[in-house]
């Protein structure tokens, strides 16, 4: 239990997700192989999910170097401290949302940010290896 704030940890989510969705993934190869779809490619998903894994690793040292600068702003500079009560949570929640529909709809539209974000559209045929 985090004992500054009287929180309980949380479980790592991730931890949950990754089995999950490669389980999905094989569900998903076993189906289709079965059914003889053509939504699967073995040589475009083994790109996708390789293009994926570097993406996530970018992300990651990206990650990093924004918590770095944000955590520098955050003691130089900052003008407030939004307090830790229930109301704060859904400002932060859609200022977070908020955040995101725009960095989405500029890697769409920025030539820079669409070379990274072009990778979960590359593929022809869409499945979950290319979510």
């Amino acid at each position: 239990m985090n004992d500054s704030l009287n929180i309980p940890d949380l479980p790592n989510l991730i931890h949950y997700a990754i089995p999950f969705f490669a389980l999905t993934l094989i569900i998903e190869i076993i189906i289709t192989s079965k059914k003889h779809m053509s939504s699967y490619t073995f040589k475009d998903a083994a790109a996708s999910i390789t293009m994926g894994l570097g993406n996530v690793f970018i992300g990651l040292v990206a990650k990093v170097m924004v918590l770095g600068i944000l955590t520098l702003i955050y003691v130089n500079l900052r003008f407030f401290t939004i307090p830790f009560v229930w109301w704060a949570w859904i400002l932060v929640f859609f200022a977070d949302d908020f955040c995101y529909y725009w960095f989405h709809r500029i890697s769409h539209e920025n030539r820079l940010f669409w070379a990274s974000h072009v990778v979960h559209h590359s593929s022809k045929k869409y499945n979950l290896s290319t979510a």
